[in-house]
This record gives structure tokens, sequence and C-alpha cells, in this order.
């Protein structure tokens, strides 16, 4: 007990033992123009027990050192592109302001650039490939979007940016977040003449940057390197258009840049489906095709109380286009600064209204126990108008030269008012079993809030830190619905009519905290040690109550108990482990030991109460090796284990009839899920032929899988509650299933074709999917592989030509262990044209086709069709930077939106309107302020 005591003593006193220790600061630049290089690795090894410290400079090319005990020390610097400096230097505190070092570029480079005449494409330090936007020619108009879609093994799919075949979760401008954590919102709208680099890397957790100790939480991260005059500038673009049926579209994105301090504004309102908002905008009924997966299958499950969720999105101000024609009016800001070398602030805040109409006609094909499976067909009309409020901040203060703390939060609410007219139809062998005719409306409203708070300090052994982390989380879902609905359901020759005229209300609130505690030990100047425990704990609620109308009474007085529930959970884990990290030159590897304590309590209060509890425990394991094969050639291999508990939706036992002939439940008896995660990646750069290589398989498996339980009535069926599931209708639940697989597979190849004076990227990908699901009691496993095939030709001519081709292929399987006769096979192919022509003193032709065909679809959905938009733009004013343009959209009128999704339960086509043509004249002007860039002495011109 006294050694104890006296350790605590020590471990306090040391957060403020502070005088055998300084702060060193410095700065990396060019040697030639003096420019600044932020990205480049700073080593310092203390001599001579070769103790080694590590820093990566910031935006401004600038690098801090806290807590360095004085002496002499190796320092190692590198840098793409540059010569690898090394040198000895001395630390005291008369010396800890260190003069800048001068970096002097490559002569390799250098030589291949006078002989090729062709700049390398792209280089690669360990996990981070850097792009060189100067050996991508773009238009002078280009966005940064149209850049980083030119480069190896990055894409735009469904409105998200990926790279390396994962999701792009945020983009940085010199080392700084930028509108928030929205990846296109920052592509879009900030110009490529900007960029000096760009840089695709998985980046640390801010704890493992802290500590050293790299735990294994990485994020798809896009650093954009601007130019050194772009660092001190005012830009943006103004827009305004007006055309044929009254179509409109108006905005501006304005950026002020100095150095530190940086503003940007955005904002736009227009009836062309410009859609700048974000997944979790779409609050209500939206016209989509259900939620699987969630609380149980079917359109009834997924319509029900909208589309909100509680564990946010990585995008802050754009989304998927959404199906349908919508108006939409958008505006928000940016804002970072630092205020002296303690406190660093970046804040976003985003507001957008979206009223979206859509008509939509569905196809399903159920998967059943019999011969012969159900045919849902269905005419939908949704009409909604979202609302959202998005508020982001992170906030980073110095207390000391080893204390700091890190905050971030982000606040959301959202409105939404909806209405969904539903005509649908179930019909088995070419009978009618039954159909509904209804109208649904909501108004909601859901709020979401999440905060971090990290406090961090270096004790004054090297390596040995300790990080105190809490996370909360609050988030609501309330609001009320009304649903009129006229049924029929038919056995035989008897037609049974059934009318309902319903209010509900919902009340659904959910609280998160987490407290966490980490402490790094370094056992080598190659090994750490780190141990961590962490509690937390779950609460949710879930309250409906639906009342029926009394015709007497003229009100909604009477209460529905099979619809409604008062339900309450919690969920309560406790973990602790250990880690080891092992650095090498070449290898570093980590491996990691979690044991976890889990309890779920589950309560239900009305119509019936019942009380479940159960515990779980659990060994998560999890670790990392990465082999550097050469400074361009790596590999990284990873493992995580993770469990999720079900929410408070899934386990309330309240019927959901919003669609009253595809009704769902909960499952209060829900166990949790434990996921198991496997990725493996392999990149390369090429230099001598300036190519890039990288293939990546990653494999997920999931014990207890939270899937659907379908019971399909074949007859009327009794239920618990004293209803009955008539002929033909379905109940779907959530239940815990085995076997669940999902892997997916990329390989990607990029190089320039020099007689064509282009870049060619090729893919080829090979996916496959394992779901299973329950019906009428019997197992359906569905399976899913998929073959793609893919190339991206970009031109690199010049200024004046710019052409970007594309096409994809892929070719689908879907099988079903329950019924063969719905196995099928469908491909889709995208093959897109975008051009670019400046044809003369800024006349400039602008085109972008697109052709898309589906194959293999039910009847009535196959398709093919070609979507052609073209302009014809005048630039005027000074520098050009004014321009009008006469444009046409959907030249040929062939615009389509079709879609196939495959469950577990069943296949669906869905066809949707979209916008058909239109012409717009435009004016669009681009100010352009740009401060002054250093000559080669040093001095501004």
């Amino acid at each position: 007990m006294k050694k104890l005591v006296l350790n605590f003593i020590f471990l306090s006193l040391s957060f403020g033992v502070h005088a055998q220790l300084i702060d060193v600061q410095g700065s990396i630049r060019d040697q030639n123009t003096q420019e600044s290089l932020p990205g480049a690795h700073i080593y310092l090894t203390r001599l001579p027990d070769s103790a080694l410290v590590a820093q990566i400079s910031d935006g401004q090319g600038n690098f801090r050192f806290e807590g360095i005990r004085p002496g002499r020390y190796f320092v190692r610097i590198t840098y793409i592109g540059y010569q690898e400096l090394r040198d000895n230097i001395l630390l005291s505190r008369q010396n800890a302001q260190i003069p800048a070092f001068n970096l002097v570029q490559d002569q390799t480079t250098l030589k291949q650039i006078e002989v090729v005449d062709k700049m390398p494409v792209a280089e690669q330090k360990g996990d981070t490939i850097q792009f060189n936007a100067d050996a991508y020619k773009t238009n002078p108009d280009a966005s940064a979007e149209d850049l980083v879609t030119k480069l190896p093994g990055v894409r735009l799919e469904n409105g998200r940016v990926t790279a390396q075949g994962e999701n792009v979760q945020q983009v940085l401008v010199d080392g700084k977040p930028f509108m928030g954590n929205d990846p296109q919102a920052a592509l879009k709208n900030l110009p490529a003449e900007v960029i000096s680099k760009i840089q695709v890397f998985d980046q640390q957790s801010d704890q493992s940057r802290f500590t050293g100790f790299d735990d294994g939480q990485t994020t798809k991260t896009i650093n954009i390197v601007t130019k050194k005059e772009a660092r001190n500038a005012e830009f943006g673009t103004v827009y305004g258009g007006y055309g044929t049926d009254d179509r409109y579209k108006a905005g501006l994105t304005l950026h002020r840049f100095r150095e530190d301090t940086r503003f940007s504004i955005i904002g736009q309102s227009n009836d062309i489906n410009q859609q700048n908002f974000a997944t979790d905008d779409l609050l209500g009924v939206v016209g989509g095709s259900g939620n699987q997966g969630g609380r149980g299958g079917g359109r009834g499950g997924g319509r029900g109380w909208g589309s909100f969720s509680t564990q946010g999105s990585v995008n802050d101000f754009l989304v998927t286009q959404q199906d349908g024609i919508t108006q939409s009016h958008a505006g928000g800001f940016n804002f970072s600064d630092s205020w002296g070398k303690k406190a660093e602030l970046t804040t976003s805040y985003f507001y957008n209204y979206g009223d979206n109409d859509a008509i939509s006609r569905i196809n399903q094909q159920f998967v059943s126990d019999s011969d012969s499976g159900q045919i849902y067909q269905e005419n939908n009309f949704s009409s909604s108008i979202n609302q959202n409020h998005r508020f982001n901040l992170r906030f980073k203060y110095d207390f000391s030269r080893r204390t700091s703390m890190l905050v971030t939060s982000r606040v959301n609410y959202q409105l939404n008012e909806g209405l969904q007219t539903i005509d649908g139809v179930t019909t088995q062998s070419g009978l009618t079993l039954n159909q509904t005719v209804n109208d649904y409306t909501t108004d909601l409203q859901g709020w979401d809030t999440q905060n971090n708070i990290i406090l961090r300090h270096r004790l004054k052994k090297l390596g040995r830190t300790i990080t105190f982390r809490l996370r909360t989380s609050y988030n609501n879902q309330k609001g009320e619905r009304f649903l009129e609905a006229n049924n029929q359901f038919n056995e035989g020759e008897e037609v049974q009519l059934d009318s309902l005229n319903q209010f509900s209300v919902l009340d659904a609130p959910g609280l998160n905290v987490n407290g966490n505690v980490n402490f790094t030990e370094m056992l080598s100047r190659r090994t750490l040690l780190m141990f961590n425990y962490s509690a937390g704990m779950q609460a949710s609620d879930y309250e409906q109550s639906t009342f029926n109308f009394v015709d007497n009474e003229q009100n909604f007085s009477e209460l529905d108990t099979a619809l409604s529930s008062v339900f309450e959970s919690n969920y309560w884990t406790q973990s602790g482990g250990v880690s080891l990290l092992r650095r090498g030159k070449k290898f570093t590897g980590m491996i990691r030991l979690n044991a976890q304590w889990a309890r779920l309590e589950s309560d239900a209060v009305f119509p019936e109460v019942q009380n479940i509890q159960q515990d779980y425990f659990n060994i998560l394991p999890f670790g990392f090796i990465r082999y550097k094969f050469s400074d361009n050639k790596n590999l990284r291999v990873f493992y995580r284990s993770s469990t999720t508990p079900p929410s408070a939706s899934q386990l309330q036992t309240a019927i959901d009839n919003s669609n009253p002939i595809q009704l769902s439940t909960g499952n209060p008896n829900l166990d949790q899920e434990v996921r198991h995660f496997v990725v493996a990646r392999y990149s390369a750069t090429l230099a001598d032929q300036t190519a890039v290589l990288f293939a990546l398989i990653r494999a997920e498996y999931r014990d207890n899988y939270i899937g659907n339980s379908t019971l399909i009535a074949n007859q009327d069926i009794p239920l618990g509650d004293g209803s009955v599931l008539e002929r033909g209708s379905q109940l779907s639940q959530p239940v815990n299933l085995d076997g669940y697989w999902n892997i997916r597979s990329l390989l990607s190849y990029g190089f320039p074709v020099k007689a064509l004076k282009s870049n060619l990227n090729l893919d080829l990908s090979l996916n496959y999917s394992r779901t299973p699901g329950q019906i009428n009691d019997e197992i359906n496993y569905n399976n899913n592989p998929a073959l793609g095939l893919g190339f991206t030709l970009s031109s690199n001519i010049s200024e004046k030509v710019d052409f970007t081709l594309s096409s994809r292929t892929q070719y689908n399987w879907s099988t079903n262990s329950l019924q063969e006769d719905l196995d099928s096979r469908f491909w889709d192919q995208q093959t897109s044209l975008r051009f670019y022509w400046n044809i003369w003193k800024g006349l400039v032709f602008r085109s972008d086709v697109r052709h898309q065909a589906y194959r293999g679809l039910s009847d009535g959905f196959n398709q093919d069709y070609v979507l052609w938009g073209a302009s014809l733009a005048y630039k005027v004013f000074k520098n050009k930077r004014g321009e009008i343009q006469l444009s046409a959209f959907d030249l040929l009128k062939q615009n389509n939106s079709i879609q196939r999704n495959i469950t577990e339960t069943y296949i669906e086509d869905q066809e949707t309107n979209v916008l058909t043509r239109y012409v717009m004249l435009t004016f669009t002007y681009r100010p352009r302020s740009f401060g002054k860039k250093p000559n080669k002495s040093g001095n501004t011109r």
C-alpha cells in the first residue's frame, strides 16, 4: 500500500515537472523557392541511447517537438521528391528554435523531368501515396473533384468518393479539416488550379499521433497540398441560371485563405436535383425502397418512422442523388484558425431545405418455402420537405509543453413533413391475394449530438503517456403520423374488406456515454506497450402509442395495444486490454487482446411487462502488420473484432403497419452481434513507368447476425396478441442468424499512355456476399457474387482539350438455397464521356454523355438509354473570369432511373421518375486573387 501511494505521488508530481525538458520547433523549406513543405517526416534520435521521436510538418511546413531532453541529436528528414537530409544538432534552452531546414529536390526526379519531359505521376512513402497535380492536366475551370477522379484508384460512386476501394471519410487542405467531414463538399468547392499535390493515406487517430503508438484506428483521408500563392488568396465561384419549364439554379462558393486563418462560405438554390445535403438529412418519408436488415424486412419496416440515423454520417454537405425531383436551398460556412502556438479551431455550420417529389414503380419477387413465391407490385407517390441544421467543431488547446486537450462536437437537428401514397397488390400464381390503397403522413423531428473530449499528457520518460477520453452522444426522434388505408384480402371467392384510420405518436431518445483511459510505455526505441480500460453505457427508450379513430366520438381515442409499445434498453460494457507494438525499418506489427464484459437489460413496460437480462463475455483480439518492401511498395494486413448490441427499435414489440399488407415488429430476445473483419492491402508506385498498382481484399463475418425472419401467410394465421395475419400478408421481425459473409476485392492499375497523351486506369473487382434470412421458419441463404471490370482514360494533352472516358461493367449472380426458381443473373454497364474543348478565344464547348444498360431484370424493367448534356460557353471579362453558357440537359430525352436490390427475402426492381430535358442560360463569374509567389532567391515577385 505504501509503495502504491508513493507511485501515485510520483505520477502526480510528474505532471508539473518541466525543468529538464524543452520544446523544439522549426520548419522545412524548399532550398530554391523557399516554399514550405507540409507533410515532411522529421525523426530525432537522441545520442547515445538511440531513443527515437518523430513528427510531421504541418500545412505551413512547421514542426514542433514537446518535452524533449536537452542534448545531442541525430536528425533525419524525408519528403517525397526531395533528397533525404541527415545532420547532427545540439539542443538546449538557448537552441530550441532550430533554423529552417532546406531540402534539395531529388536529382533523379529532375533528370526524369528533363529527359522524359514527364514528371512522376505518383510517389509513395510508407502508407502515403502522393500524386503530383501538375502531372494531370485539367481545364481552367476544373474543380478538385475533376482532378482527383483522374487519379488511379480514386472513383466517384453513388455520390461518394472512394480511394483504394474504401470510402474517403475526410478531406484535409494543407493538413487541416475543410468543410466539416464532407469529402465531396471540399472537392467540389475547391478549384484544381490551387492544388500542388494530392496525398492519399490512412490517417491515424488523434491518440496515435500524440502517443506514437499506432493503435490501428485509421481514417481514409485525402490531403490537398495547395500552391504557395494560394495560401494567401481569395477565390470562388458565383453563378445563376434560368431555363425552360421555369428551371433555375443559383449559387456561390467564396474562400479567403490567410495562412492559418481560413474562411469559406457556400450556398445554392435550384430545382434541377443538385442536392447539397447528407444522407442523415433524409428524415421521414422520401420514397426509398425500405430499410433492409433494420427492424425486420419488407417495405413496412423501412417506411415506418423514416430513415433517421443516430450514428451520424461522414458527410456534412452532400449525398447520393435522391430519387425523384428535388428543389433545394442550402448554405453554410467553414472556419479555421490558430491562435499562437496553443490553440487551433475548426468549425462549420450547414443548413439545407429540400422539397422532394418521387413517383416509383416497384416489383418484388419473394423467396418462399413453397414452389411458387409471392410477387408484390406497387405504385408509389411520395412528397417530403426536409430541413436540417448541422454544426461541427474541433478545438485543440495545449496547456503546456506536455499536456493538451482536444474537443470535437457535432450537433444535428432535423425536421420533416412527409406524405406517401401506396397502391400495392400481392399475387401468387397469377391470383390476387390482397391489395392496399393507403395514405401515410408524418411530422417528425430529430436531434443527434456527439461530443468527444481527449486529455493527453506526456510524462517525463520518453514514450510514456497517459490519455483520458470521454465520449457522449444523445439522440431523440419524435413525431406523429397518420395512416388511412383501404385493404382487401381474398380467400378463394370470398373478399374481406378492411379500413384503417389511425394516429400514432413516437418518442425514441437515446444516450451513449463511454470513458476510456490509455497508458503507453516505451520498452525500447522500437517497442511500445499500451494498457487500456474503458467503461460505457447505452440507454435507449422507445415509446409508440397508436390510436384508432372512433366514429361516435369523432376523435382518435381508442388505444391499439398491438401497435403500441413502451420499451427501455440498457447496454453496459467494461473492457480492458494490453497492446504490444513493434516498429522496425521494414516491419511494423501490433497485437492487442481485449476482454469485454457486457450486460443487455431489456425492459418491456407496455403492453406486457417483461424483463430480460443477458450477460456476455468476449475476448476481442485486434492486430495488424505492415511490411515495407521498398520506399515504393508496402503491404498492410489487419484484423479487428467487435460487438454490436441490438437497438431499442429492434427489441420493442409494437407492430409497424405503415403498409398494412407488409407488417414488421421487433424482437426482445435478440442477442448482440460479434463481427470479425480482415483487410489486406498492397500498394506500389513504379517510378520507371510512372504507374500505380493497388490491390485490396476485405472480408467480414458475423456471429449472431441480426437478420430478418419473414412470416408469409399462405393462409390466415392467428398472432399472439389476438390479431390475425391475413392470407398473402407478411410479418417481418429481426432474429439472430449465423452464416453471414461479405467479401470485397479490388485490383487497380494506372499508367500513362504516351501515344495518346493520357492516363489509363484499369480495375478489376470480385465481390461476394452471403446473407441468411428466415422465411416461414426455413433458413434461406442468398448468395450474391459480382464480377466487375472497368477503365478510365483521362486526357493529359493540354488545358485546351480535356476528356475523361470511363466504362464499368458488372455481372451479378443471385442464388437462393430455399427457392432456386428465383436464382437470377443480371448485368449493368455504365459508360460516360466528359469532354471539354476551348475552341477559340474563349469559346468553349462541353459535353457529358452517359450510357446506362441493365439486362436480366423483371419484365418491363430492363433499360438501355443515353443521357446527353452539352453546352456552349463564351469567356468574358479580364482574365476570362466570367462566362456566359447555354446548356441543354437530356438532349435525347431518354433519362431513366432503374435499380435492382437483392435481399435474403426478396429481389426488387424499382423505377423512379427523373428530371428530363430542359435548356438553361447561365452566367458564371470566378473571382481570383492570389498572393505573390516567391522566386528562387526567396523574394516575392
